[in-house]
């Protein structure tokens, strides 16, 4: 060979090399994705087990401290502890819920819910949550505008509202004297666009320099948070939610001289006056002499669950059938033909999809059905929605919302709660 040819064989072994370590570094690529995906799978597969196994008790510890405190007769020492069985249960609630968002937020699931909103009225909202709570511990807590703000905005108030509520939950939670202190502001960005500016300053112990790092990590603790028992998630989810909203949260903190948080977030500015009007919470209630006689079918592999769920429905006159499987459920369904399934999903035997399926494409079947579920992922709520159930609830199961899906699917109207016949206490 010549050099001419030499060269012509290095140039075509250069590219042909090059072509071999593409199609090398593609393989490996497919092969990290797949591996990627594998494990977000068993992620979620996990974390849908583990919501399953845990919410399920949940049910009844939270269910049965609900009734309990309902009674008027507990000598105040009994009505104490049930309390404080209650709120333990609701902070693993809340623990769980923390865990799932996070999940969702690392892979892409969470989207923005944008409505429009009256911002001081969202901080008149908080402040009153808290108010309170700080003056029983000789606190104060005051809120202080630098500007006024917009009558109305467009953002997801809802991921807003959760944001403030952790900034300011732990404030107070840590604080022991003084005060917290919310100074709000707005910044204009153009003619549709505004920052908002919410700083939360309070006389706590401050945070250690090298707890700063990683205080928005999840789990992420510093000693303070060690000690007060916070499960870690609050402040992770807070600063993942900011970002969410084209925003940010930093904080400023000495040891001993307390803790400033600043959240900023984008909003868009609203022209329109007509806000739609909302109820208060607890505000309506169910009348519980239309549901008497009603034929209820509860379908629940799970024993405690169906006993309790039985002594929050029989008192108001409500006819129960128990069903332990899908294919009981089945069964009962079609002989009794009651006006309302409360249908667990996930049940031995066949699982409670199959037995919506089942029964909604039956044409002797009539009834209603309200799908329960201990899981909380999106996956498993799509999965429900597609199944033809008329509602869905997610374990642990409020009472106040249990019956307020009851009233809503039976067409039943709410009435006020101090109306006679409400239930005044969510249970009667």
């Amino acid at each position: 060979y010549d050099e001419a040819d030499l060269r012509q064989i290095s140039l075509f072994a250069k590219g042909m090399w090059g072509i071999l370590v593409r199609k090398r570094a593609v393989v490996a690529l497919g092969e990290a994705k797949a591996e990627a995906e594998n494990a977000n799978l068993a992620k979620t597969t996990f974390l849908s087990n583990m919501s399953h196994e845990l919410r399920t008790p949940l049910t009844s510890i939270i269910g049965y401290s609900q009734l309990l405190q309902r009674k008027k007769d507990l000598a105040e020492d009994v009505r104490h502890k049930i309390e404080v069985i209650n709120r333990s249960g609701q902070h693993l609630v809340k623990m769980i819920n923390d865990v799932l968002e996070v999940s969702r937020i690392e892979a892409g699931h969470i989207e923005q819910k944008v409505e429009t909103f009256n911002p001081q009225s969202l901080l008149d909202e908080i402040k009153a949550m808290f108010e309170l709570q700080a003056q029983e511990r000789g606190l104060w807590l005051r809120f202080d505008s630098i500007s006024i703000l917009p009558r109305l905005l467009s953002a997801d108030q809802g991921k807003l509202h959760q944001i403030l509520l952790n900034l300011i939950g732990n404030a107070c939670k840590f604080t022991e004297t003084g005060g917290v202190t919310v100074t709000s502001l707005h910044r204009p960005l153009n003619a549709k666009q505004v920052e908002l500016v919410i700083s939360v300053q309070d006389t706590g112990p401050g945070i250690a320099p090298e707890d700063l790092g990683t205080l928005f990590e999840p789990f992420g603790q510093g000693s303070a948070g060690r000690m007060k028992g916070g499960s870690g998630l609050g402040l992770a989810l807070s600063r993942k939610y900011a970002h969410l909203l084209s925003g940010d949260i930093r904080v400023n903190s000495l040891p001993e001289e307390g803790s400033c948080f600043t959240l900023t977030c984008r909003a868009a500015l609203q022209q329109d006056d007509q806000l739609k009007s909302k109820s208060q919470p607890g505000e309506f209630g169910v009348d519980f002499s239309k549901l008497k006689g009603l034929k209820l079918l509860l379908a629940d592999d799970d024993t405690d669950v169906r006993s309790f769920m039985v002594q929050l429905l029989q008192p108001h006159g409500i006819l129960i059938f128990e069903a332990e499987n899908g294919q009981q459920a089945i069964e009962l369904a079609l002989s009794e033909q009651p006006d309302l399934i409360v249908m667990d999903v996930h049940m031995p035997v066949l699982d409670g999809y199959d037995a919506i399926r089942y029964l909604k494409s039956s044409t002797s079947f009539t009834a209603l059905i309200m799908a329960v579920s201990a899981s909380a992922l999106d996956e498993d709520q799509h999965k429900i929605s597609t199944c033809g159930a008329d509602c869905f609830l997610t374990k642990p199961v409020d009472i106040d919302e249990f019956f307020v899906q009851i009233a809503h699917l039976l067409k039943v109207p709410l009435v006020k709660r101090d109306a006679p016949g409400t239930n005044n206490n969510g249970a009667g």
